[in-house]
């Protein structure tokens, strides 16, 4: 995909960007403060891979990327906001590309390509070619770039370029090879082994950037810690100026309190002595209470200390001074010391003053320091970033609990402007290693802001209670700070790690390439034998199939002759047709059998068998063993024996396989026995708790065989002697199945067999008990003649099915006629249909007791069908049976999904069809 596409412009371009793009943001996480210089920049080695893989469209798309990137480099925004601004990054991208168009001359001018990866010497040239002599180019630009427009020093130029290029040759020397080995190029040759160099790289490269990254996080805690401790200062003297500012108020509560009356040469001077001139105090006042009845006295007292002019005035909303109404009693401000700075403020009426109103009611009731937000002062409009804290005096003897105006005396202030404070304080604590942004959290304001930058290295911010006002202080570092904390140490750590990886790289591509020949060896005879073993497995999966199709065919006539052979017989009379018929039908199950066993040999050698457990009764399985041989026995006038010892009957196990073992041992001993009899033996012998040992014994006295012919007798297609094959007839193929579903079943098989005695093949089995079945007592079966058997099976009454309404489905004319006429045997008429959905519709518009359905049918299969009864008409009771020439697991397995009860497969006799037709109504009852 990647080479067809690797001329198409856009496609080059825009590959090369994003990858160039992306991998500059992987570099800078390795970069190291203060001026961000990296140890490895990734991005120009991948640059330089997608140049030499997809040509010289790459280096617009990497002008593009690498312009972009730099941009971004010490801004906020995705992109930056003016032309200005994409000035440098464009000279910068400018250097990235022309150190790319340098690297490929050289690379094709001076190595013999494509580069065979077991070279040293031609690896180790491609390395310094593409790495440290290329790389001298874009550091060299951008350091000068970055020279001229910063107007940098020497040694800051130097540092630059020598970051620069060690980053640019790590990134190149270590991704490069590593792309290009991805990807078939004109550069490298084409190495099939190509992730046993760049797994291993890459491994090392992330160990490598795991430790940086822990070295670089451990330093930055530190880094960050010491930040912390040097801010401290800062906020600690903000905390001591609020204890010196609230003793300055309980001071001149003292004074005040203490005398009858406090003159306004005695407040200057004791104001003085607290060092009033102090540039972190605006100003102490002092604001009396006036009682509007002693207003008149009040503006005597104030003239007599000098205040010719005072007069109370009002503050209004829009900042304006007005005279003050009339009130019950006033708040003025009498003293304020400096006076010649703040005379503007006295007289200043605060009871009815906007911001500073409120905060007295709340410090007279409470009788605490109160502080105001940040307002105007009166004295100076200019600013907004007064504040005051008021602190109220009351008469002697007033209790605890009764603050309020009607007790009040007065109130002493101090008027502090936060900016000079801070700068002050910011001054001697800061040091120059941080810079501080304050913010008054009740309204979002910054009080105070003297270069915090949000995109400083370290950050710090602490919220304190300063007059019960949170303030939040915003710390960011200063460039002062950056400098002290260069983490050199994951730096060196890094750029080692990274030369590391680089010469580990190169082992393992030169070990790796080393070995490619013998692997070239080794991988051409594999595929030979591969290929060898893929042909006979097709070959395989060719007989399979074709066995099973043919499978599939033989059984459609099969059907027909077998089931027109049998109802021939039920209407005939004369003995010789009968036999006649009867001949057909010996021969038809002669040839289904072979059918059954060549099908059964292919899926074991195929290794499709697969076993299924699931709980059996295994008297059940005698039964029906006995069932299928009886009448053979007695045919050919020999006794059919059975003894059962059972003590553990409900088994887990794959009943269907049992059977086959059973019927396959006692289907050769009836056919090689000619006179005397066959005894079956079938007993169980607990191992523990949970499982036993099944012992099956079948005992003939028939033609026995040779002890040279013992060896082999397990071998498909033979018989014991060749002339047995064309007196008893058969495959040779039953004790093959035999022997291969023991050994599938972990079991053993041995056989003892004397000539003209005869045999004796013994089976044992480990099965597991079925511990959550009823517990049922064990199954003892005395021998029982053949003639004994039938006479009891003869006694036991037949079902009638003459009350049954059955639907056939079957699309094959014969095979409905042969259905037919099997049914008509068993006392069953029916309707029948030719599909699926012509099922569906007689279903709808009849009631039906039990349905026979073909699977394999045109316009609506019997899966589609059965699924749409069960699902969509909802008849979950309705017995269901498959009467079809398939015998795959596929579809059997498919069938019991989808609520079929039983599954009969072509071709099938009415005694079949019967136990069928008893077995699903007896699971239904």
């Amino acid at each position: 995909m990647l080479t067809t596409l690797r001329y198409q412009p856009l496609f080059a371009i825009s590959i090369a960007f994003v990858c160039y793009f992306l991998f500059a943001k992987l570099g800078l996480l390795f970069a190291i403060p203060p001026g961000f210089a990296s140890a490895i920049w990734p991005a120009a080695g991948i640059g330089l891979a997608i140049y030499l893989k997809l040509g010289r469209w790459a280096l617009l798309g990497t002008f593009l990327g690498s312009t972009l990137a730099n941009s971004q480099v010490g801004i906020d925004s995705f992109f930056a906001s003016s032309l200005s601004d994409w000035l440098i990054p464009s000279c910068l991208a400018l250097g990235t590309c022309l150190q790319l168009i340098l690297a490929r001359c050289l690379i094709y001018r001076y190595c013999e390509l494509p580069i065979k990866l077991y070279t040293l010497r031609s690896i180790v040239k491609f390395a310094l070619l593409a790495g440290p002599m290329a790389c001298i180019v874009a550091c060299s630009v951008g350091a000068t770039v970055l020279t001229i427009n910063n107007d940098l020093s020497a040694q800051q130029t130097a540092f630059i370029w020598l970051t620069w290029w060690v980053g640019d040759s790590v990134g190149t020397l270590f991704f490069t090879p590593l792309v290009l080995l991805l990807f078939n190029n004109q550069v490298f040759s084409r190495a099939p082994y190509r992730w046993k160099v760049v797994a291993p790289s890459l491994i090392i490269f992330v160990l490598v950037s795991s430790v940086f990254f822990l070295s670089r996080g451990h330093f930055n805690e530190r880094a960050q810690l010491s930040f912390v401790e040097k801010t401290q200062k800062l906020t600690n003297q903000i905390l001591l100026a609020e204890t010196e500012f609230a003793q300055h108020l309980y001071s001149l509560a003292g004074l005040i309190q203490a005398s009858e009356e406090v003159t306004r040469d005695e407040f200057k001077t004791f104001t003085t002595m607290l060092n009033v001139n102090d540039t972190n105090l605006r100003a102490l006042g002092w604001i009396p209470k006036v009682e509007h009845k002693n207003l008149a006295d009040f503006y005597k007292k104030a003239q007599s200390y000098g205040f010719s002019d005072y007069s109370l005035k009002s503050l209004n909303h829009d900042k304006q001074l007005t005279a003050t109404p009339s009130k019950a009693f006033y708040l003025p401000i009498l003293f304020l010391e400096p006076y010649q700075t703040n005379q503007a403020a006295v007289g200043l009426e605060l009871t009815t003053h906007p911001v500073a109103a409120p905060i007295i009611d709340k410090a007279v009731t409470q009788g605490t320091i109160q502080i105001t937000p940040p307002l105007t002062l009166a004295q100076q409009r200019d600013k907004f970033t007064g504040f005051v804290a008021y602190y109220p005096l009351f008469k002697q003897g007033t209790p605890q609990g009764q603050t309020n105006y009607q007790n009040l005396m007065g109130i002493t202030e101090v008027v502090i402007e936060i900016d000079t404070l801070l700068s002050s304080i910011y001054k001697q604590a800061a040091n120059n290693d941080f810079h501080v942004q304050v913010i008054y959290q009740e309204q979002n304001k910054t009080l105070f802001n003297n270069g915090y930058n949000k995109t400083a290295n370290f950050h710090y911010s602490q919220t304190i209670e300063w007059f019960s006002t949170p303030l939040t202080f915003n710390f960011a570092s200063s460039s002062n700070f950056d400098a002290k904390a260069t983490d050199w140490t994951s730096w060196i750590t890094l750029i080692l790690g990274c030369l590391l990886a680089v010469i580990s790289t190169i082992f393992i591509m030169i070990v790796t390439g080393f070995n490619h020949k013998l692997e070239l060896e080794v991988t051409q005879k594999t595929a030979e034998l591969e290929q060898t073993n893929q042909d006979l497995i097709k070959a395989n999966n060719a007989k399979s199939q074709f066995l099973a199709n043919m499978s599939h065919e033989y059984r459609t006539p099969l059907n027909a002759i077998v089931g027109f052979s049998q109802i021939g017989r039920s209407r005939t009379q004369d003995p010789k047709v009968k036999d006649y018929f009867n001949k057909v039908l010996e021969s038809s199950e002669h040839l289904l059998n072979l059918i059954n066993n060549v099908l059964d040999l292919t899926k074991m050698d195929s290794g499709k068998l697969n076993l299924i457990e699931a709980p059996f009764s295994l008297s059940d399985v005698v039964q029906q063993t006995r069932v299928l041989f009886e009448q053979q026995a007695l045919d050919k006038n020999i006794t059919f024996n059975i003894h059962a010892d059972i003590k553990q009957n409900q088994l887990i196990g794959d009943k269907t396989q049992l059977e086959q073992i059973l019927v396959n041992l006692c289907s050769n001993a009836v056919k090689f026995t000619q006179q005397g009899q066959v005894k079956l033996t079938v007993t169980t012998a607990p191992i523990n708790s949970n499982t036993c040992t099944l012992t099956i014994k079948v005992e003939d006295q028939g033609i026995g065989i040779d002890k040279q012919y013992i060896d082999g007798l397990f071998d498909a297609f033979t018989q014991a002697d060749e002339s047995n094959t064309r007196a008893f007839g058969g495959t040779g193929l039953g004790l093959t199945i035999v022997k291969q579903l023991v050994d599938l079943m972990q079991g053993t098989l041995n056989v003892q067999s004397e000539l003209n005695v005869g045999s004796t093949f013994t089976v044992e089995l480990p099965l597991k008990v079925d511990l959550t079945a009823e517990k049922t007592s064990a199954v003892e079966t005395k021998e029982q003649s053949n003639s004994e058997a039938l006479n009891m099976q003869d006694s036991q009454p037949a079902t009638d099915f003459s009350h049954l309404k059955v639907l056939l489905v079957e699309d094959n004319e014969i095979n409905q006629i042969v259905a037919r006429e099997q049914l008509k045997l068993i006392n069953i008429q029916c309707e029948a249909v030719n599909n699926g959905q012509q099922a569906l519709d007689h279903i709808e518009q009849n009631a039906l007791d039990l349905l026979l359905l073909d699977l394999h049918m045109p316009v609506l299969n019997g899966f589609d069908t059965a699924y749409a009864i069960r699902s969509k008409l909802n008849l979950i009771d309705l017995p269901i049976i498959a009467l079809t020439a398939s015998v795959s697991e596929q579809d059997k397995q498919k069938a019991a999904e989808l609520g079929i009860n039983h599954y009969l497969t072509k071709p099938f006799n009415a005694e079949q069809l019967r136990q069928a037709i008893e077995m699903c109504f007896a699971e239904h009852s």
